[in-house]
């Protein structure tokens, strides 16, 4: 993996949105794959936005399932608000194999400020993280829009 790689890109897809997150640890990694996703929402804060944020907890059973209800959750927080986050802070992240993966959270953002281009859901589809000899961590995600 290379020393220098952007926290995440957008991947040529044919209908949805695509996206590649990378991580130095796992919760760099949970961070940069809001944040891109909300790079590909295209948020604008505007006049009306004021900021806001929110405490999230989740807990699933395995990693990957945990990336993916955890974009979900601030997707869900991001539609219900108006919202676009800016800021991902991982406070508690565990994920093992004998119990529960787990995240707690903090987003903060502005709200009333729309995204520009809508996704719909985040999927499982071709997801998988990879961890690199290096340590860093990669994922590919996949968003219904």
């Amino acid at each position: 993996m290379k020393a220098h790689l952007p926290p995440f890109e957008e991947i040529e897809h044919t209908a949805d949105l695509r996206l590649r997150a990378y991580g130095r640890d796992l919760p760099e990694f949970f961070a940069n794959a809001a944040l891109g996703m909300f790079h590909l929402m295209q948020c604008h804060p505007t006049a009306r936005s004021s900021p806001i944020s929110h405490h999230i907890l989740i807990e699933s059973g395995d990693a990957a399932t945990l990336l993916v209800d955890w974009l979900n959750e601030v997707l869900y927080l991001s539609e219900r608000d108006q919202a676009c986050f800016t800021t991902f802070e991982i406070n508690h992240l565990e994920v093992g194999d004998e119990k529960p993966s787990r995240l707690e959270a903090t987003v903060r953002g502005k709200s009333h400020c729309p995204p520009s281009k809508g996704i719909k859901a985040v999927t499982f589809y071709a997801l998988e993280i990879t961890r690199h000899e290096s340590g860093a961590y990669q994922v590919t995600v996949t968003f219904d829009v």
